[in-house]
Formats: C-alpha cells, structure tokens, sequence
C-alpha cells in the first residue's frame, strides 16, 4: 500500500525500489503522466519553480555591448498545449523592483509581459515587426520591436530561450539587442 504519488513502472522512485512493469499505470483515476499537474478550468498544466538566468545584451554602432545579467527564483508553467510561460519578480539591480516579468513562448513566437512599477507587452515574432507602448513611472513610449530570431528548447526540466531583435524607441533605432534565458529546476530541500 502507497499513500504517495505513483511512479513510472520500471523506474527507481525515491525509495530506491524498482516499480514492477507489473504495477498498474492508474492510482486513484490518475496517470503517473498527470501527477504533480494542476487541474485548472479542465486544462493540465506543469508548474515548476525555478532558476532563471536571464542575460540581456545592448548594442550600438560603435559602441562595447552593455550586458546585464540576473539570477532570479520564478515559475515555470506548461499548458497541454506546449504553451510555456516564465515569470519572475525584478529586482531593485534592474531598475525594475515591484515588476514581475513573464515570457510566454507559444511555438515561434515569444510574448514578454510587465506587471507593476513598470508595465509592457512586446512580442517577438520573426518576420512579423510588433508595436507596443512600455509604461514606466516617468511616462510612456512607443517601441517597435523587429525579430530576427527566435529560438527555444523547453521541456519541464528547464532549457533555453534565445532572442535576437532590433528595437526602436519612439520610432528611433536604439541598436540590436539580445535575450538569452536559461531554465533550470529549482532543487528542493
């Protein structure tokens, strides 16, 4: 008798015993698929803390590249439709404290939302150039993003988001930028 959550037949769970290929593949209506997802309005969804390191490179003409780097604990969500959303709080290092920050990836495009002391919405899409206002406790502005690639490899266990775009800023170019995300399980205690 287990009153834990069922594991894979064939697999070492924490206790160190192998589950017989034998033992059923439902416990209590569930599959081992679906333990430790939500059930949220009838939709399965992953949700996972984790480690973010997110760095972001600037770059004008003539000039070094100005990086920033952050490490920062968030939430990592997966929809039953592969949809997969990052969000974390920024901190007083960007300039941003009080703003959560999320990436929502749906296939080839990539949404980058800001809630709080400074909120946006800029989507990256190749070949499709978005608009967007960027409110900051200082006034609005207009940004124009233009994306020349997006990347991503992102499973449950973490990975990588990578963008490469040009922005303007109230209709002036401000150079070519860079976001690398990477995702990594949050290790428990």
């Amino acid at each position: 008798y287990s009153t834990g959550p069922p594991v894979r037949p064939g697999t070492i769970p924490a206790t160190g015993r192998r589950i017989s290929p034998a033992w059923p593949p439902c416990f209590w209506g569930k599959t081992w698929e679906t333990w430790n997802r939500s059930t949220l309005h009838g939709t399965d969804m992953i949700e996972k803390e984790v480690i973010l390191f997110v760095r972001g490179e600037q770059q004008f003409d003539g000039v070094d590249p100005d990086q920033t780097e952050l490490i920062s604990e968030g939430l990592m969500t997966i929809d039953d439709g592969g949809a997969v959303r990052l969000s974390y709080q920024e901190t007083e290092l960007t300039g941003m404290a009080g703003t959560t920050t999320s990436f929502l990836i749906e296939g080839d495009r990539a949404t980058l939302t800001r809630s709080g002391t400074v909120t946006s919405q800029m989507v990256f899409q190749p070949g499709q150039p978005h608009s967007s206002l960027y409110n900051t406790p200082w006034g609005a502005l207009t940004v124009d993003i233009v994306t020349t690639r997006l990347a991503h490899r992102l499973t449950e266990h973490g990975g990588i988001l990578d963008i490469h775009f040009s922005i303007s800023v109230e209709h002036q170019a401000t150079g070519s930028n860079h976001v690398h995300v990477r995702v990594r399980e949050k290790m428990r205690q």
